[in-house]
């Protein structure tokens, strides 16, 4: 793999088009898939979530932590080391397959020898049947490491979407048939394995790859690629699962279930939306990774459309927070209301910078992004048991926030120096989704003391204040970021990405 990047070259108006459409292709086809699911996926899971109760997600959180470490490990980075590297061979690519399947089986075997040692820790000997269970799951994506890297290298995200959309589907039917049942959180593991399956032989039929004995001086240099990516990962991972651990060994499995839940839900646009972006933006980098002039605008323009459409999610949920949970999930889900609201603010922050770590590793800087999550992996597990100590969840979530903001900085600064784009260029692109959502947020608090004063039943009260608030988010966009507007339009009408002014 060359990670040498020569001296900057401009691409020309055609290259940018074809980028373009590729960008619009592969956003179209993950966003479409997504939300189209979420339109069966939400209530099911609401009504998941009042059948289990806290407690059963609490319980699956604590025991799926061990295996999300061993996960990240046996993928050992070489799906995004292929997505990444300007030139691979097709035997390279199955001598890579058959390293992904190994790895798969020994991470299978270390999940069986470690699980007691897990169970003991959190004091609960169900977490090791758990994990054996969960373990399957290392061979499912194994097996699918290498189908999925081909497909998004090649832009091929209609067929990846078909995947992501059955996974799903059938992810939250199996939860949802075993938990009306009465499987309890048995329903939450059968389903996570049953949508992996469906996904795995959806992905292998349209990139099957097939297996060569591989050798070591064609797939070392992938490996060693991949050894940046499984360091963020890990470290990504110890931020990601050290807040889950600390509820679980100071709060309980009912007030680790609430957290746990507002965490998901408050992560739901950071998935849906940002993911969806970041999945397709890689190679996107990678392309113009010599050009900054086109790294700048596609800097500048994608964070705009990005906080366009999480920012009025995110800041939204938090306004409604309190209606939402007593309303919609029941009081026993009350406590997760203020946990939910620091979390909102945190996933907002957060999906606008995912893009940082991605355009510095295409430019050839891994380090940078690699160095900071290591950071991150130290300092934010020390929020949380200080502030988890003192304030519960509440402490937890606000730890979140207080460490995205301070570690985030430095990657921050290092990809504007890479872009060429100053820091009022980069805020001035978030600008109109934070000016619209300052406003939606007020609004929705007016609204709400107003029909205090009536007796409305609930769930319309509910409904008047997410009605009131999306009107006036876009009223706000067409009156005073009109030419957003036309620009995201255009966008959408498969016109060329152009979002700066010329």
């Amino acid at each position: 793999m060359d990670e040498k990047h020569p001296q900057c070259s401009a691409k020309t108006p055609d290259e940018i088009e074809r980028l373009d459409r590729a960008l619009i292709s592969g956003v179209a086809w993950t966003g479409g898939s997504r939300w189209l699911a979420q339109i069966y996926t939400w209530p099911a899971t609401v009504i998941v979530a009042r059948v289990l109760g806290p407690e059963a997600y609490g319980f699956m959180a604590v025991s799926t932590i061990f295996t999300r470490f061993l996960s990240v490990i046996a993928e050992a980075g070489l799906g995004y080391a292929i997505i990444m590297s300007p030139d691979v061979s097709r035997s390279t690519i199955r001598q890579l397959n058959t390293v992904a399947l190994l790895l798969g089986c020994a991470a299978v075997v270390m999940a069986m020898a470690l699980s007691p040692y897990v169970a003991a820790f959190f004091g609960e000997e169900a977490v090791r049947t758990v994990i054996l269970a969960v373990s399957v799951i290392f061979v499912i994506e194994a097996l699918a490491i290498v189908p999925v890297a081909v497909l998004r290298r090649e832009f091929r995200y209609k067929e990846l979407a078909i995947a992501e959309f059955s996974r799903s589907i059938s992810d939250t039917t199996i939860t949802l048939c075993l938990a009306v049942a009465g499987f309890g959180y048995w329903a939450l593991v059968c389903g996570y394995l049953g949508g992996a399956i469906i996904s795995l032989f959806i992905t292998a039929y349209f990139g099957r790859q097939g297996y060569e004995l591989p050798r070591a001086a064609q797939v070392r240099p992938f490996m060693v690629f991949g050894l940046n990516f499984v360091s963020q990962g890990i470290s990504s991972l110890i931020c990601s699962s050290a807040d889950i651990a600390v509820a679980g060994r100071l709060l309980g499995a009912s007030t680790t279930g609430q957290y746990v839940f507002a965490l998901t839900l408050a992560a739901t646009p950071l998935e849906k939306i940002t993911s969806l972006v970041t999945r397709v933006t890689p190679g996107l980098f990678l392309e113009v990774r010599q050009d900054p002039d086109s790294l700048k605008r596609y800097l500048t323009s994608i964070t705009r459309h990005l906080a366009l459409a999480a920012f009025p999610l995110l800041f939204g949920l938090a306004a409604i927070a309190n209606e939402f949970f007593h309303i919609v999930m029941g009081p026993s889900w009350a406590g997760a209301v203020w946990p939910m609201r620091l979390l909102c603010a945190h996933v907002a922050i957060a999906s606008v910078f995912a893009l940082l770590p991605q355009i510095l590793q295409a430019c050839g800087r891994p380090g940078i992004p690699t160095r900071q999550a290591w950071i991150a992996a130290i300092v934010l597990p020390l929020l949380f048991v200080i502030f988890g100590s003192a304030w519960g969840a509440v402490g937890i979530a606000a730890g979140w926030l207080v460490g995205t903001l301070v570690i985030n900085a430095p990657l921050l600064v290092a990809t504007l120096r890479v872009a060429h784009t100053s820091l009022l260029e980069y805020v001035s692109s978030m600008w109109p989704a934070a000016s619209a959502s300052a406003v939606m947020i007020v609004t929705v608090q007016l609204t709400r003391s107003v029909i205090a004063s009536f007796d409305i039943w609930p769930p319309l009260q509910l409904l008047a204040m997410i009605a009131v608030g999306a009107a006036t988010y876009i009223l706000v966009l067409l009156v005073f970021h009109r030419q957003v507007v036309g620009q995201l339009t255009g966008y959408w009408r498969g016109k060329r990405f152009e979002l700066e002014q010329k």
